[in-house]
C-alpha cells in the first residue's frame, strides 16, 4: 500500500473529528453592539448565558430585545435552554455597559437566530439627527463617550443647531478632557440661551478642567444662584464648585463648599 492509499483508508474510516467551537469572547461593550445578536457572562454558579438582540430605544437607552437562554450541549454545540424560550416580546433595559460577545455566524446558526428579530423594527430613522443625538446621550450615560463622538461629531456638522446635539457632544469632550472644544461649542449654544442650566454647568466644569478655575467658581457660583431649591443637580455642582476652590488654593471655601454639598445630598435622601 503507497502512502497515499493509507492516508484515504484513514481519512475513510476514520473521519475527522470536529473542532470545539469557537469560544465566547467577551470583548465588545453594549454600546459597541447596536444592531448585534449578543450574549451575556453567566452568573457565578450558572452554566447557561442570557442572549438578545441589542436595539437603541430613542427613549429607554440600549435594550435586549428576543431574549433567551442558552447553555452547551454534552457535544460542545450551543443550545436554547428548552425552558426558556426566547420572548419576542421580552426585553431588558441595559444600566451598565458591560463586556458582551459577539456571536460567530455558526453560533447563530446553532441557536437558530435570525439576522434580526422578526418583530425587531427601526423605531425611528438611523440616520436621522435625533437617533444619532439619542445615541450619544445614552453613550454619555453609560460613560462611553469615545462611541458617543463617533455618532454626535458627523452628526454635529451636518446639524449643529439640532436640540440637545451641541450639549452631549460637549459632554464627551469633557469626559475625554478636550475642555477648550467642550467650551467653545458651549459658548455658542449659550447666546441663544443663556439661563440653561445644563449647558451652564457643563460650560463650568469645562472652564474646570481646563485650568481656568476662577471662571468656574464664578459661573458654578451663578448656576446655583439660579438653580431650584432641592434640584437634584446641586449637590454634585457644589463639589465642583468645591474642587474650583481647592485648585484655586482657597482650602477655606473648599472645605465649606463640600460641607454645603453633604447638607444638600442629606436632605435629599
Amino acid at each position: 500500500m503507497t502512502i497515499w492509499s493509507s492516508v484515504l483508508a484513514t481519512l475513510l474510516f476514520f473521519p475527522p473529528v470536529n473542532e470545539s467551537p469557537e469560544p465566547l469572547a467577551f470583548s465588545v461593550r453594549f454600546t459597541e453592539s447596536i444592531d448585534q445578536w449578543v450574549a451575556l457572562q453567566a452568573q457565578p454558579g450558572e452554566k447557561t448565558h442570557i442572549y438578545g438582540f441589542v436595539q437603541l430605544d430613542p427613549h429607554q437607552g440600549f435594550i435586549l430585545k428576543g431574549v433567551g437562554r442558552f447553555d452547551l450541549s454534552s457535544k460542545g454545540i450551543f443550545k436554547v435552554v428548552a425552558s426558556e424560550k426566547p420572548d419576542p416580546n421580552a426585553s431588558i433595559r441595559i444600566r451598565q455597559n458591560q463586556l458582551v460577545a459577539l456571536f460567530t455566524a455558526e453560533q447563530k446558526r446553532q441557536l437558530g437566530l435570525p439576522d434580526k428579530p422578526d418583530e425587531q423594527k427601526n423605531l425611528v430613522d438611523q440616520n436621522s439627527i435625533y437617533y444619532r443625538t439619542r445615541i450619544g446621550y445614552f453613550c454619555n450615560e453609560l460613560h462611553d463617550p469615545n462611541v458617543a463622538l463617533s455618532y454626535l461629531e458627523p452628526a454635529y456638522q451636518e446639524s449643529p443647531e439640532a436640540d440637545g446635539l451641541a450639549y452631549e457632544l460637549a459632554r464627551c469632550y469633557n469626559a475625554i478632557n478636550q475642555p477648550q472644544k467642550a467650551i467653545t461649542l458651549l459658548t455658542r449654544a449659550l447666546s441663544k440661551d443663556p439661563e440653561n442650566i445644563d449647558w451652564n454647568r457643563e460650560l463650568a466644569y469645562g472652564y474646570l478642567q481646563s485650568g481656568q478655575e476662577h471662571l468656574a467658581i464664578d459661573l458654578y457660583t451663578h448656576v446655583l444662584g439660579i438653580c431650584p431649591e432641592g434640584d437634584i443637580r446641586r449637590p454634585k455642582m457644589a463639589i465642583f464648585l468645591a474642587n474650583a476652590y481647592k485648585q484655586s488654593g482657597d482650602t477655606q471655601s473648599y472645605f465649606q463648599w463640600m460641607q454645603t454639598a453633604q447638607s444638600w445630598n442629606q436632605s435629599q435622601k
